[in-house]
């Protein structure tokens, strides 16, 4: 029997699509050949677009305004920061923790808990506790950057933490760190940040919402798909609907538990659950800091719904607390199939260019026949300018080059067995289903996955 394989490269052989069809394959294999090489931690992202659009006008409690305004397009997480994606970063880079990355009170701290440290230092490992979908918490700025450094240089185990999108080399402390050029994994700025969680869409004057539910209206608590909902304690706690306080209850909920209260870009819990460090430096006059926004689960200052409005911001350069976490921004990164079409639209250059080519010699061998010096390569200047060969050659050989390279790249998986090529050329993979999204991580903080997939 013949091996399903060697018939399509004999089809590829007989239909003079292979070399296309190689160097197609090469290109996108060598593009995509980091999809093999996945790291640890992988960050769900929506993109922010409406490059160019005006500020908001809404004063802040500082006395501030005009936050918002982003001039290019970037990609924000969805999602805060969890637990599970935050042990297996430390499991990565912190065996023996130089730069104090894990609080204990992250497993002490019943609220919030957690992840766990086991053994000693130089072979320190770290566990979820309970669900590994809900936020990190007792994070300080410096954790945050070191995380978007990892993310930076790969997420794998050692990856550097101290360079990338900031240069930290061992500190801890201070505000005169900024974003390098060309960072591709940081901490959102004010106006990022502000503009993920608040600014409307579709347009570049389309203006502001007061919550970061798509909503000028005062949110509810209640975990579920309802709309305009968020953990917050608005005189009752989201997670248990009582006043209570209580030592021993964890207040944090999975990252994306209101699923119907989305800002407009996709993005969720900009308002509770935890609080986000932010990039910016601020200055009260003073003190120059960096701060958080968004509110959480519980409350400073002001109880209620006023930490999750457009005008809040809290200022703090030491704030490191169980009502504190994070989100990552990154750039726009071209798909798959557009670098595909990229390489197609090379591969049509490149025949076209060929064509003229051949069109010259064609020139030139009828010259020679013109001045009597001979007729060789008549008959492959009948064959060059044919309308089949030329049409061949111009548009179909790379078109389909690029179709088979989408098609063995981007083979997308399903709950049975699909049959790819065509008739007499056929060929099936066999698929499996893994649901249970959002499932509780192993005891050593693998496994957790948000989304189902095949």
């Amino acid at each position: 029997m013949v091996d399903k394989a060697e018939l399509l490269i004999q089809f590829l052989i007989m239909s003079r699509l292979l070399p296309s069809v190689a160097a197609v394959l090469f290109t996108a294999f060598a593009v995509t050949s980091n999809l093999h090489a996945q790291p640890l931690v992988t960050i769900d992202t929506v993109t922010v677009g409406d490059a160019g659009n005006a500020a908001d006008s809404v004063v802040m409690t500082d006395g501030t305004s005009g936050y918002g305004a982003v001039g290019y397009e970037f990609n924000i997480a969805r999602y805060e920061v969890t637990l599970g994606q935050y042990a297996t970063f430390l499991n990565a880079v912190a065996a023996t923790d130089t730069y104090s990355l894990y609080n204990p009170l992250m497993a002490t701290d019943l609220n919030i808990a957690g992840i766990t440290q086991n053994g000693g230092s130089g072979n320190f490992s770290y566990s979820v506790i309970g669900s590994g979908n809900r936020p990190i918490a007792y994070v300080s700025w410096f954790d945050g950057a070191r995380f978007a450094n990892w993310m930076q240089n790969g997420a794998t185990a050692g990856a550097s933490t101290e360079t990338g999108a900031y240069t930290l080399n061992g500190a801890t402390s201070g505000v005169s760190f900024t974003k390098n050029d060309g960072a591709t994994w940081w901490i959102p700025n004010e106006d990022e940040w502000h503009k993920a969680a608040y600014y409307k869409g579709g347009g570049t004057n389309a203006g502001y919402w007061l919550y970061p539910t798509q909503s000028d209206n005062a949110p509810g608590n209640v975990v579920g798909g309802a709309a305009n909902q968020a953990n917050y304690n608005n005189g009752v706690y989201s997670v248990t609907q009582s006043a209570d306080d209580s030592d021993t209850q964890n207040y944090l909920t999975d990252v994306g538990s209101f699923s119907g209260s989305a800002g407009a870009y996709g993005t969720f819990d900009q308002g509770g659950n935890v609080w986000e460090w932010k990039d910016s430096v601020i200055s009260d006059g003073n003190v120059d800091f960096r701060g958080v926004r968004g509110g959480s689960w519980g409350y400073i200052r002001f109880p209620g719904d006023s930490p999750l409005q457009s005008s809040y911001r809290y200022d703090d350069p030491t704030f490191v607390s169980h009502l504190v976490g994070f989100r990552v921004a990154t750039v726009p990164e071209p798909s798959t199939c557009a670098l595909l079409l990229m390489t197609g639209a090379g591969a049509l250059w490149m025949t076209r260019r060929r064509r003229q080519s051949n069109r010259l010699t064609g020139r030139n061998q009828r010259k020679s026949r013109q001045w009597g010096i001979g007729i060789a390569g008549q008959a492959e200047n009948r064959r060059v300018y044919s309308p089949h060969s030329m049409i061949k050659s111009q548009m179909v050989m790379p078109f389909v080059a690029v179709l088979f390279a989408v098609i063995i790249i981007n083979l997308q998986p399903s709950a049975q067995a699909d049959t790819f090529g065509t008739s007499g050329n056929e060929f099936t993979i066999d698929f499996v289903n893994i649901g249970n999204a959002g499932n509780a991580a192993d005891t050593t903080g693998y496994g957790a996955v948000p989304y189902e997939y095949r």
